[in-house]
């Protein structure tokens, strides 16, 4: 639970960020306003998701939509006391309307995301539990022009390419 008040904190802080730097053109430019902010918003929560339950590979969709849902949650409550404290000039039911309501995309997101993570991560462990093992190269081999340098972790299908997957280390 503490893991998902942080993240929601962190999506609330990028959509406060942006609305900071973009508060000059709020009111001349609103579609374009919106819209920016909108894509942090997206940005933020799919970033936040394959950051949080790629560890998490026993997770349902559900589950996934209900940290959605809880990130949304510590959203409404940081705005809820920012607009306690003044910050909001709008009513609450203007604010439901137009600020809290683009927070329904986060659980639809988290929801979406958790089935390609799960089909991701095993395809990745089906890739490499079927992979050939390398052929040992020799020494003149490896100092060869365009071949890959010793050590170098590849795909595992043949091609040279290498395997630009980084694992993120535990949340």
């Amino acid at each position: 639970m503490k893991r998902v008040v942080v993240y929601g904190c962190a999506v609330w802080a990028a959509l406060v960020a942006i609305s900071l730097i973009l508060l000059p053109a709020e009111g001349k430019h609103e579609a374009l306003y919106e819209s920016i902010k909108l894509t942090v918003l997206v940005a933020a929560v799919l970033g936040g998701t394959i950051r949080y339950l790629s560890h998490r590979p026993t997770l349902t969709a559900v589950s996934a939509a209900l940290v959605g849902a809880g990130w949304a949650a510590v959203c409404v409550a940081l705005d809820l006391l920012l607009y306690a404290s003044g910050a909001f000039t709008v009513g609450l039911d203007v604010y439901f309307t137009d600020v809290a309501s683009s927070y329904l995309v986060m659980p639809v997101i988290t929801a979406l995301t958790m089935p390609w993570l799960t089909f991701r991560d095993r395809d990745r462990v089906h890739a490499h539990a079927h992979a050939a093992p390398a052929p040992a190269m020799s020494a003149p081999a490896a100092l060869s022009p365009g071949a890959p340098s010793p050590g170098a972790a590849t795909t595992g299908d043949g091609s040279d390419e290498p395997d630009h997957y980084i694992p993120v280390g535990h949340c």
